[in-house]
């Protein structure tokens, strides 16, 4: 991955019937994450037609500050709890701007 602002894309389920949980879980998960250096856009939406079903959208200033911040004590405390609410392991996928956009 090369060193521009790496986009993050991921999804998660919540177990059936743990969904304002998995709410309460997230937007913890987005302020923590906001205050981590080389954060530009952390944005958490939930599907309107899928309960439970969520998207993070996470944007950074370089691959290094990402690492760091997925690195951090906090975020494997934080899998924890997510391992309480969410119905299976989170899809993950990383992104890179190309040129001409």
């Amino acid at each position: 991955m090369k060193n521009e602002q790496p986009t993050v894309l991921v999804l998660f389920k919540a177990k059936a019937g743990y969904e304002e949980e998995a709410r309460e879980v997230l937007r913890e998960l987005v302020r923590k994450s906001l205050r981590d250096e080389g954060c530009l856009q952390y944005d958490m939406h939930e599907k309107p037609d899928a309960p439970g079903r969520f998207m993070l959208f996470e944007r950074w200033a370089s691959r290094e500050l990402l690492s760091e911040h997925q690195e951090k004590e906090w975020m494997a405390e934080h899998g924890k709890k997510m391992g309480e609410v969410m119905a299976a392991e989170p899809e993950i996928s990383f992104w890179t701007p190309f040129s001409g956009s």
